[in-house]
């Protein structure tokens, strides 16, 4: 399997890919300092998927994974230094097709994350993972092939 490699440029203002975060109520908070980081990692389908995760390290950047689908891997990054942070590593699932972050699941403090795996066998799952640790929190599962081809976290919807 070949490296792949990776640019990543965060501007001011921008989210961690340089572009507008609209997608979020709250924007996540970026590190007024430009950071641009190449980043080495295995797979051939390396940067199907990039999400900004929000600050899961605490130094003040927003962090953010980068999924392989069709290696079905994934790996989550420091904002600010550009190390890796968390490695999943699935089984011809297309793990990370589905990516999503920023929403705080076990109400720690701390921004958690999820991953699709839409052909998993034998079922297809959504996986919620621990911002703080990595850890995992639950898991999802699908009846079907393509549960978590799309998956995020949303904030509470009503008001409860």
């Amino acid at each position: 399997m070949r490296a792949a490699r990776l640019v990543i440029a965060a501007l001011p203002v921008l989210s961690v890919l340089g572009l507008a975060d609209s997608a979020r109520a709250q924007p996540h908070p970026i590190d007024p300092q430009p950071a641009i980081h190449v980043l080495h990692c295995p797979g051939q389908g390396l940067a199907s998927i990039v999400e900004s995760l929000g600050d899961i390290d605490g130094d003040g950047a927003a962090d953010f994974a980068v999924s392989a689908p069709m290696d079905s891997f994934v790996r989550v990054y420091s904002g600010r230094t550009g190390s890796s942070l968390y490695d999943y590593q699935g089984f011809i699932d297309q793990l990370g097709r589905g990516l999503g972050g920023g929403g705080d699941l076990d109400r720690d403090g701390v921004p958690d994350f999820v991953l699709g795996a839409p052909f998993g066998l034998p079922d297809a799952r959504v996986d919620a993972y621990s911002g703080a640790d990595g850890s995992p929190l639950w898991s999802a599962i699908g009846t079907g092939w393509g549960f978590g081809s799309c998956c995020d976290i949303v904030s509470d919807v009503d008001g409860d």
